[in-house]
């Protein structure tokens, strides 16, 4: 769990750091990851309370590394 959530700030501080050099407007950039952001709280907390705890932490940590490849 320590290396998921290590991870997890890693990718998120990254991004926040990253921002200002991502094509297209800084504000529009940020308004974009929070959304994501926001969808991804709320579907992991659904997620946990109907598929249990192993799997609520493996597919998004597999999901967070497919858009850190996309990203890249």
């Amino acid at each position: 769990m320590l290396y998921q959530f290590s991870a997890a700030v890693f990718a998120f501080y990254l991004l926040s750091f990253q921002l200002k050099y991502l094509p297209g407007d800084i504000y529009s950039n940020s308004i974009a990851t929070t959304f994501a952001e926001i969808m991804g709280i709320t579907l992991a907390g659904i997620m946990y309370r109907y598929v249990g705890l192993k799997l609520s932490f493996i597919v998004p940590y597999l999901i967070a590394v497919f858009g850190a490849l996309l990203i890249i």
